[in-house]
Order: structure tokens, then C-alpha cells, then sequence
């Protein structure tokens, strides 16, 4: 359930331009979408490891982010969760936004794992690694690079963050 929670939030899209720092094909490794992938993980991560830290504060509290998610997935007013936890919920934010100014990720083992050069799109399969002064993660990342018709903007997508 939770897994599928986090697949949910993470489809989300995001493009850059620019004019002809592309070669005319959609790319898994290239440094624009590695930026890009980035930007759309890096809130996720850091919801998990808010969740991690709760639990360590408080067991079963991170259940509260689970249930705030699944509130505004399915258009829910966050204000009508009820929730014990909203201080350990704040006190772990509050380490997360200190151990995220600080911190290094990196896509590793980048594979392709479709093409279809008539849409200029790829599939792309990578392993994430995060490194915070204080923790360490990987996670398994699935996503999309697609090139606009005129080449000058690439689309990536999230689809899956375990």
C-alpha cells in the first residue's frame, strides 16, 4: 500500500530547455536529466526519511505522513486528519531541512531499458544514492526522457521510487 502511495505522488513531470544542448535522441544518462530526475525524487526522499525519522522519534507516528499523502492524492483537506503526532511530525522536518542542505545524490547503474526513436523517448531503470551527514540511502528509480518535437526541451517522468 505504502509503495503504491509513493508511485502515486512521484508521477509528476518537469522539462528544461535548451537550445541545441540535446543530440536529436532522448538520453537516460545525460546531465540534464540527471538533474531533472533529481528535482522530481529528491521531495520523495525526503519524505522517507522524515518517515524514518519519526519512527525513531516515536514508533508508528510516520504512519501520520503516509496518511497526509493519501489525503491530498485523492484531493482530501489535510486539516481534516486527525493527528497525535503533528510535534514528532515537525521535530523530524526540522532535522530533514538541516541534513538536506548538505547533501549529495547520485544516479548509479543508469540502464535503458526501452527506446523508441520515433517518439525521441527512453525507459530508464538507476539505482539512487543519497548521502547525508548523518544517513545514507539507495533506492531503485524508474523514469522517462523524452524530447520535445523541436528538440530544444527534454521531459522527464518519475514513475517509481522504492
Amino acid at each position: 500500500m505504502k509503495n503504491k502511495i509513493v508511485s502515486i505522488a512521484l508521477v509528476s513531470l518537469l522539462s528544461m530547455s535548451f537550445s541545441g544542448c540535446f543530440n536529436n535522441e532522448a538520453s537516460c544518462s545525460g546531465s540534464t536529466e540527471a538533474q531533472l530526475v533529481e528535482e522530481i525524487a529528491l521531495p520523495s526522499i525526503k519524505d522517507k526519511f522524515i518517515y524514518q525519522k519519526m519512527n525513531d522519534i516515536e514508533p508508528m507516528s510516520g504512519v501520520y505522513l503516509y496518511m497526509k499523502k493519501l489525503a491530498s492524492t485523492v484531493g482530501g483537506d489535510n486539516k481534516n486528519v486527525k493527528n497525535q503526532y503533528e510535534e514528532t511530525y515537525n521535530k523530524a522536518s526540522e532535522e530533514a531541512e538541516k541534513e538536506f542542505q548538505n547533501y549529495k545524490f547520485e544516479l548509479e547503474g543508469i540502464r535503458t531499458t526501452s527506446k523508441d526513436k520515433e517518439l525521441h523517448q527512453v525507459e530508464c531503470s538507476a539505482t539512487v544514492k543519497v548521502k547525508l551527514a548523518s544517513y545514507e540511502g539507495s533506492y531503485n528509480i524508474e523514469y522517462s526522457s523524452q524530447l520535445s518535437d523541436d528538440k530544444n526541451s527534454v521531459y522527464v517522468e518519475v514513475s517509481s521510487l522504492e
